[in-house]
């Protein structure tokens, strides 16, 4: 097989020249297979609790109002208070502050969905995003305000 089509050897030679092991151990072998369909067709989750809430509905409503869960234990409000420190809700939608400062919109699983078969259908273009002063451009023309 020549040189540049054994891309996947490369990656897998460096990656073990990584790996420290100590002498004698077993390890076992790893299967890979090739598909022929987008990954997130194969994707199945663990946990999926259809309750017919979003993923992000916990930490709406603290953002929003301030309330915790009905069920939700000390330990579970102290936890929800820290992740609601990096969401905000600009003009109704959920954003989550990344490190830049870039706001990143929360999805529902079904829209998330419905994004990933647009991108790889080739309707939406994978490498889009928006710089950070064209979001607070829009949020401030949508008469939100932007916080830092």
């Amino acid at each position: 097989m020549p040189r540049l089509k054994n891309q996947f050897a490369d990656a897998l030679a460096t990656l073990a020249s990584m790996v420290k092991l100590p002498l004698g151990v077993k390890l076992c072998p790893i299967l890979i297979e090739q598909r022929d369909c987008p990954a997130y067709q194969y994707v199945t989750v663990i946990d999926d609790i259809d309750d017919g809430l979003s993923w992000y509905h916990d930490i709406w409503n603290f953002v929003e109002r301030g309330e915790y869960p009905a069920e939700a234990s000390k330990k579970d409000q102290l936890a929800l208070r820290r992740l609601a420190a990096q969401y905000n809700i600009y003009g109704g939608k959920l954003y989550r502050r990344s490190h830049c400062g870039m706001h990143k919109l929360c999805v529902s699983g079904a829209e998330a969905s419905r994004i990933m078969e647009e991108i790889h259908e080739g309707k939406l273009p994978a490498g889009v995003i928006l710089r950070c002063d064209e979001i607070c451009d829009e949020i401030e023309t949508s008469g939100c305000p932007v916080m830092n």
